[in-house]
Formats: C-alpha cells, sequence, structure tokens
C-alpha cells in the first residue's frame, strides 16, 4: 500500500521515475501490473501539467476534458486536430481521442467511414437471442500498453501547446 500511495503522490515524471527505480532496486524486475500503475502515474502526471479536468475511456474513445482555465494556446490545438485523425474536438472544453484510428492524417477513403454511417447502413435483426444476451463480451483489442503509449503521446503533444504563464 505504501508503494501504491507513493505513486499516487507523485507530481513529476521524475518523481514516478525515480519510485519505480527505487522498486526495481529493492524487488527486481517489477510485475506488469506494478509497470501499468507507474504508467498511469505518468498520464495523471501529465494531465494534471496539460490542465485536464478528467480523463475518461469509453470503449475505443479516450475523452479528455479540460479544465476551464486550462492554458492551452487555441491557433495550436486547432493546428494539432488537423494534423491527427484519431483527434476529435467538442466545443467548450473535451477533445476525444480515438483508439480504433491512426493518428496520422490520410486521406479518407470509403473504408473509413464514420461510426453513424456505418451503423446505419448494417443489417438489423429483429430481437435477441438468449445466446447473444449471455455471450462473453470481446476481448479488448487495445492491450493497456498501447493505450499508455497513445495517451502519453497527445500528452506530450499538448504540452508542447500550453500558453507561458
Amino acid at each position: 500500500l505504501a508503494a501504491y500511495r507513493r505513486l499516487a503522490s507523485a507530481r513529476t515524471p521524475d518523481e514516478v521515475d525515480t519510485f519505480l527505480a527505487e522498486l526495481q532496486d529493492r524487488y527486481g524486475a517489477p510485475p506488469s501490473s506494478v509497470r501499468n500503475l507507474a504508467e498511469y502515474a505518468h498520464i495523471r502526471v501529465m494531465a494534471d501539467h496539460v490542465g485536464l479536468e478528467s480523463l475518461d475511456r469509453e470503449a475505443a474513445v479516450v475523452v479528455l476534458k479540460f479544465m476551464p482555465e486550462a492554458k492551452l494556446d487555441p491557433a495550436w490545438l486547432f493546428r494539432l486536430i488537423q494534423s491527427r485523425k484519431d483527434l476529435t474536438l467538442l466545443p467548450p472544453a473535451v477533445l476525444r481521442l480515438n483508439l480504433g484510428m491512426s493518428g496520422s492524417k490520410r486521406e479518407t477513403r470509403a473504408s473509413d467511414e464514420s461510426w453513424w454511417t456505418a451503423r446505419a447502413t448494417a443489417d438489423v435483426e429483429a430481437g435477441f437471442t438468449r445466446e447473444a444476451i449471455q455471450a462473453e463480451t470481446a476481448h479488448d483489442a487495445t492491450p493497456a500498453e498501447r493505450l499508455f503509449e497513445r495517451l502519453r503521446e497527445v500528452l506530450t503533444q499538448l504540452s508542447q501547446g500550453l500558453l507561458p504563464s
């Protein structure tokens, strides 16, 4: 519990890295659960620095909600969103990161249709079967490591657009 508290109280990425190095020195290579916790601590520290109020995952989308006093340059944020296909700005202060899309901007193709278009053109079957209701949900195709990597990338880019205090 002391390790969890110390990671939760970290306020800089260096504090997280230092503590992780101490754990490794004392106990050996940390298990994946501890590495994930350290990655989460990194994301939390970066989110605080950028001015995020909340960071929530909804299936294959991560919703980043900014605090009203966040100090991001609006013109810089607009350029970032234009350069990344996986980011969408929802006014007044929400950024959506779609984990199902690549971060690089590319030409839109028919296969890149929106969720709404795909849903509207899908075949619909009436009713539900007992088997469909009781079936196990599919395994999340986005491993935690990839999620953390994408979030770190976006938060690093957002931190470059901070206005001077």
